[in-house]
C-alpha cells in the first residue's frame, strides 16, 4: 500500500526522521511537507477531501465528471482541483483526467509548532 503523507514538522532533521521511519512501513509513499499546521488543515477542506475520496474510489475523472458527480459548480471544482494539484495531492494525466494515485492519506501534525514552543511568555 502506498500513502500520501502530509506532514507538518519543523524543517530540520525531524523531516528526515519522519520520512525514514515511515518509509519502512509504506513503500511507494510520497511526502508533502507543510511549514504551518494551519496551511495543512486549510488544504484539507471537506470539499477537497470529497474530491480525493471520489478519485480514490472511481479512478481518473475529468473536471466535468467530478462536477456532475458531486453536484458542484465547475468553477468551484476547478479551484479546488488546482489547489490539490499545486500541493501535489492529486495529479493530472495526459487525457486531462485528475487522479489520486495512493491507497490513502496519512497526516503527521505537530501542534503547537516548535517555533511557538520556543517562545517565552512575559
Amino acid at each position: 500500500m502506498s500513502f500520501l503523507i502530509l506532514a507538518n514538522v519543523p524543517f530540520d532533521g525531524a523531516q528526515e526522521r519522519v520520512a525514514t521511519d515511515s518509509n519502512a512501513h509504506c513503500h511507494g509513499s510520497k511526502f508533502v511537507f507543510f511549514d504551518d499546521p494551519g496551511r495543512l488543515l486549510k488544504a484539507l477542506s471537506s470539499e477537497r477531501m470529497e474530491i480525493i475520496r471520489l478519485l480514490g474510489e472511481e479512478g481518473p475523472m475529468t473536471v466535468e465528471s467530478i462536477s456532475l458527480f458531486l453536484a458542484r459548480e465547475k468553477l468551484a471544482v476547478m479551484r479546488d482541483l488546482q489547489t490539490l494539484l499545486d500541493l501535489e495531492i492529486i495529479d493530472l494525466d495526459c487525457d486531462a483526467s485528475y487522479l489520486f494515485g495512493f491507497s490513502g492519506i496519512r497526516i503527521v501534525l505537530q501542534y503547537p509548532p516548535s517555533s511557538f514552543m520556543g517562545r517565552k511568555s512575559g
